[in-house]
């Protein structure tokens, strides 16, 4: 079963990501995406990608109890 707590986090993750890839669409139609910001973002964008891929992977072993 999904919880509220699941989807908040989700959101939360899937939000962060999307800020992130919207900033490097935006700074690299500026002329402004030099090496720093590009990892700055990359960071985050991966970071949030194992969260809710640990999300997932919680959910699922809550699933087989």
């Amino acid at each position: 079963m999904v919880t509220r707590a699941f989807i908040h986090d989700a959101n939360q993750s899937l939000h962060i990501i999307r800020l992130a890839a919207e900033a490097l669409a935006f700074e690299q139609s500026e002329g402004r995406l030099d090496p720093e910001r590009l990892n700055k973002r990359i960071n985050a964008i991966l970071s949030q990608v194992e969260h809710l891929t640990d999300l997932v992977a919680g959910q699922s072993s809550d699933e087989g109890d």
